[in-house]
C-alpha cells in the first residue's frame, strides 16, 4: 500500500507539473501509476488530498536543501545567502514541474489548498528572516524586526518564479540570484553595499 501510495505522489508530481492539475483526472492519474481507482482512494480522500501530499513534498525537500546550504561553513559570511538562494532556485527551477505545482497549479483550487500554499510561502518567510538577522549582524546593520521584510521577499521571490515560468525568454538561474540578491541584501545592508558586495562576488 506505501508502494503503490508512492507511485501516486510520484504520478501526481509529474502530471500536475506538465499537464496542469486541473487537466488530470484520477483516472488519469492511476493510469500513470499503474494502480485502480481503489487504490488511490486507499491512499488519498480526493484529488485535491494529492494535490496538497505533492506540494508538501516538493516544499518539504526545497526547504531542507535550503537549510542544508545555509549550513555549510564559509569563511565569507556573504555566501550564505548565495548558497541559500542557489540551492532555492535549483530546487524549483532546476525542475519546472516542481516550480509550476508550487507556484501555478496550487492557486485558485480551493479555501484548503490555499491556505496551504500560503503556509508554505510564510515558512520560506521565516527561513529569510533567520537569515536577515545574521547578515545584519555581520553587516552591523540596525537590529530590527524581520519578519514582514522576510514576507515581503519570499512573495517577491514567489512571482519571479512565476515570472520564468510564464516568459518565453526566461532570465538565466544566475541573473535571477544576482538580482534578489540585490534585493535582498538592499533592504538589509543599503543598495550600495550590497551593489558593491555582489560585484565583489562576481556574480
Amino acid at each position: 500500500q506505501r508502494e503503490r501510495a508512492q507511485r501516486l505522489l510520484e504520478s501526481g508530481f509529474e502530471l500536475f507539473g506538465t499537464e496542469g492539475y486541473a487537466n488530470v483526472s484520477i483516472e488519469r492519474v492511476c493510469s500513470h501509476a499503474g494502480v485502480t481507482a481503489r487504490h488511490f482512494y486507499e491512499a488519498y480522500a480526493t484529488r485535491e488530498d494529492l494535490l496538497i501530499a505533492v506540494l508538501n513534498h516538493v516544499t518539504t525537500q526545497v526547504r531542507g536543501r535550503v537549510l542544508d546550504a545555509l549550513a555549510i561553513e564559509v569563511d565569507d559570511a556573504r555566501l550564505r545567502p548565495v548558497n541559500g538562494l542557489s540551492a532555492f532556485l535549483e530546487g524549483y527551477l532546476g525542475d519546472p514541474r516542481a516550480a509550476r505545482i508550487v507556484c501555478l497549479e496550487t492557486v485558485g483550487v480551493s479555501p484548503r489548498v490555499e491556505r496551504k500554499r500560503r503556509a508554505t510561502i510564510n515558512e520560506f518567510a521565516r527561513v529569510i528572516e533567520m537569515e536577515a538577522q545574521n547578515q545584519a549582524r555581520f553587516y552591523r546593520a540596525a537590529q530590527r524586526d524581520f519578519s514582514l521584510t522576510g514576507v515581503a521577499l519570499a512573495g517577491a521571490t514567489n512571482e519571479l518564479i512565476v515570472h520564468c515560468l510564464l516568459s518565453p525568454t526566461p532570465p538565466s538561474l544566475p541573473r535571477i540570484r544576482r538580482e534578489l540578491l540585490l534585493l535582498y541584501l538592499g533592504l538589509i545592508a543599503g543598495d550600495e553595499i550590497a551593489r558593491r558586495d555582489v560585484a565583489q562576488l562576481g556574480l
